[in-house]
C-alpha cells in the first residue's frame, strides 16, 4: 500500500471511530447488540404494562402505543414512564371511558402536565 492510500485509510478509520455511535444508530444497532426496534418495543411494553396497571384501564391498541412511543425522544420516554403514577392518581377517579388510552397519553404528551 503506498503512503497516500495509507494516510487516506487512517483518516477514514479516525472518522469512523469518532462517529461510531451515529453509525451504529444509523444501522439500527446499539452497543448492547439490540436493534433500536427491539429497544423501542421493550420500552413501550414496559410503559404499556405500567400504564394499565396504574390506571386499571383495559389493555388495547398495542400497535398504536408502539408507534407513539417511537416518536418520543429518549428523555420524553423516561418522563412518560416516570409520570404515570402521578398522572393516574389524578385521573383514576374518573369513569373508565374518560381515562385516556395509553397511546393518547403518549400522543398528547400528558406526562408534561
Amino acid at each position: 500500500m503506498n503512503q497516500a492510500k495509507k494516510e487516506k485509510a487512517d483518516q477514514h478509520y479516525e472518522l469512523i471511530v469518532e462517529n461510531i455511535d451515529l453509525i451504529l444508530e444509523f444501522l439500527g444497532v446499539t452497543k448492547k447488540g439490540k436493534s433500536l426496534r427491539e429497544e423501542i418495543e421493550e420500552g413501550a411494553k414496559a410503559l404499556y404494562d405500567h400504564y394499565h396497571k396504574a390506571t386499571g384501564k383495559r389493555k388495547t391498541d398495542w400497535e398504536q402505543v408502539k408507534k407513539e412511543y417511537a416518536k418520543l425522544t429518549k428523555a420524553e420516554r423516561e418522563r412518560a414512564y416516570l409520570a404515570i403514577e402521578m398522572w393516574a392518581m389524578v385521573n383514576v377517579g374518573k369513569e373508565e371511558n374518560f381515562i385516556k388510552k395509553c397511546w393518547t397519553y403518549l400522543r398528547d404528551k400528558n406526562f408534561n402536565d
